[in-house]
């Protein structure tokens, strides 16, 4: 039988690799684009269908006619954290809340929705896990958690992964502007340096969404996963550095100094000039987070494979 796949966001960092790795596994795509001279600039001579439309404002028949007899995948997303409240509650939720209610008229087999561990800060206990009350601080991680909650009702036979901030090809911003930091030499560590930074590797990503889309023992249900390794600040620091082959960052901030440094960035910002460091950057790096994967690893069969001195390979 053929495999048949509507896909969104397809042309994002994490949608191409999730594509490429799909159309090696024998599927058939369908993709949901905006832009169809980027996409089949991207995709190339690669087999995907592709269909235009935006699904903040596409035309519910037109969406069911495209992922007719398809299972979904679902990562269309905005992680501009610049991005107004509006703008992200469009791009996260209400597009999400259209495919949904098309997926349900054309009763898909199943639906997988790439969510974010940005629902979960200031955790109440470590490791966080699925059964831990989300508390999402900023627009994204509140609009990631409102679309789960559209997802959640909806009768679908949905599964859901929620990752850190995702590294690798293509990934310029994140931990990325962290690395080009180490290799200038001007990485502080914030804090002590002691708290843990979950990262996760794009293909592990990848991996844990075709686990989602193919385990059918599975249904219903969301899982965290991560690349399992449990690194500090500090350790990851040294990892990039040694990488590199420069010196590992010794300076120390207090997080008040960083979170004051955000502050004059805003500033600035108020004047005209691009923002270059904004709270999310530094809870991120500031935040003792660390997660249970075991639910992933045991349910779903999601192993990672890929640490942070692997992942770095071709990015540094």
């Amino acid at each position: 039988m053929e495999k048949k796949l509507f896909v969104t966001g397809g042309t994002g960092r994490l949608g191409v690799r999730f594509v490429q790795a799909a159309l090696e596994r024998g599927y058939k795509i369908t993709a949901l684009v905006r832009d169809i001279a980027k996409a089949h600039d991207i995709f190339q001579e690669l087999n995907v269908e592709l269909v235009q439309g935006d699904l903040s404002t596409i035309n519910q028949d037109s969406l069911r006619d495209a992922l007719r007899g398809k299972d979904v995948i679902h990562m269309a997303a905005t992680v501009d954290f610049r991005a107004s409240a509006d703008s992200l509650r469009a791009a996260n939720v209400e597009a999400t809340r259209n495919v949904v209610e098309a997926a349900k008229a054309e009763h898909v087999g199943r639906f997988v929705h790439m969510s974010s561990t940005g629902i979960y800060h200031h955790p109440t206990k470590l490791p966080i896990d699925e059964s831990q009350e989300p508390t999402p601080m900023a627009g994204y991680g509140l609009t990631k958690l409102e679309a789960e909650a559209v997802v959640q009702p909806s009768g679908l036979d949905y599964v859901m992964i929620r990752a850190p901030a995702i590294y690798g090809p293509g990934f310029d911003e994140g931990f990325r502007m962290v690395i080009n930091w180490v290799k200038k030499g001007t990485m502080p560590i914030i804090g002590n340096g002691q708290n843990r930074v979950p990262l996760i590797h794009v293909d592990d990503v990848v991996q844990a969404l075709i686990l989602a889309l193919e385990n059918r023992n599975v249904h219903q249900d969301a899982f965290i996963v991560t690349s399992g390794e449990e690194l500090t600040q500090e350790e990851a620091y040294a990892i990039v550095a040694n990488k590199v082959g420069v010196a590992v960052p010794t300076k120390k901030v207090p997080v008040f100094l960083a979170y004051g440094l955000v502050f004059m960035d805003w500033l600035q910002g108020l004047f005209g000039k691009p923002r270059k460091l904004l709270k999310l950057y530094v809870d991120f790096l500031a935040e003792d987070r660390v997660f249970d994967i075991s639910k992933a690893k045991k349910v779903l069969g999601f192993e990672p494979k890929i640490g942070l001195e692997k992942g770095l390979d071709g990015l540094v």
